[in-house]
């Protein structure tokens, strides 16, 4: 079993998916059908939405501290569902702590502005299997009328 956990609770982290039954949509829709990856902590800046999200999926693990999050669960895989603005710097966060998790996916873009050293956490996101960035895309069905 895999450890996730999700970094912010908006819309792309599950609040897109109203009927869990169809198909997903969201990062938190996807790990809960997927039953090799249970999503151990629900993380947002504010607690209420954090809340929120974890009752939607069955939790009640949430929190608005990331890094304890991660330091506390030890996830193997962390979805960053943030404000495109935010993405860089936790991303820095992350593979600048003790524990780095196998596999970060963020939605896009990494990084809004190129200024500053970029590149300055590279040594840590090699020891990252996987740094990847995700894009979404709506699925097209066909018409039945």
């Amino acid at each position: 079993m895999y450890k996730a956990i999700i970094i912010g609770c908006g819309k792309i982290a599950g609040i897109y998916d109203k009927d869990l039954n169809a198909a997903p949509y969201s990062h938190a829709h996807a790990y809960f059908k997927n039953p090799h990856i249970d999503v151990v902590c629900y993380v947002n800046r504010t607690i209420k939405k954090a809340k929120e999200l974890a009752k939607k999926y069955n939790s009640d693990n949430y929190s608005d501290n990331y890094m304890e999050s991660i330091n506390r669960n030890l996830p193997d895989v962390v979805s960053i569902c943030t404000p495109d603005n935010t993405h860089f710097d936790i991303i820095k966060s992350i593979l600048n702590n003790n524990f780095v998790p196998e596999i970060i996916f963020v939605e896009k873009p990494v990084r809004t502005e190129l200024s500053g050293n970029h590149l300055k956490s590279k040594k840590r996101a090699d020891n990252c299997k996987s740094l990847k960035k995700i894009r979404w895309k709506t699925p097209k069905y066909k018409k039945n009328y």
